[in-house]
């Protein structure tokens, strides 16, 4: 399990445009001070909405499809498999957007 995170840095844009944010542990106990992670910023907001952390095998998916779409309508919670099937449906390649 991850440590509780102390710090909320971002959100941030990567040079793809999707949104993230850094958690940094900056209060914890020796062996785990000063660790960071990044996660999504479509799934920090889950989070915090559902008051639980989401399993490994949970993904936020973008009903439209558009990973620029941060509008919390846009958002449901479905399996690792679910998204990997609709992503195929789709033809959407491993990241995001259509295949050229």
């Amino acid at each position: 399990m991850d440590p509780p995170y102390t710090t909320v840095l971002g959100p941030y844009k990567r040079p793809d445009g999707r949104q993230h944010i850094v958690l940094n542990n900056s209060s914890a106990s020796k062996g785990t001070k000063g660790k960071t992670k990044t996660i999504s910023y479509p799934k920090a907001i889950m989070e915090v909405h559902l008051n639980r952390r989401l399993s490994d095998n949970e993904e936020v998916d973008h009903v439209d499809g558009n990973k620029l779409n941060d509008c919390f309508d846009n958002y449901q919670v479905i399996t690792r498999t679910e998204n990997r099937k609709e992503q195929a449906k789709e033809g959407n390649n491993k990241f995001w957007g259509k295949k050229k």
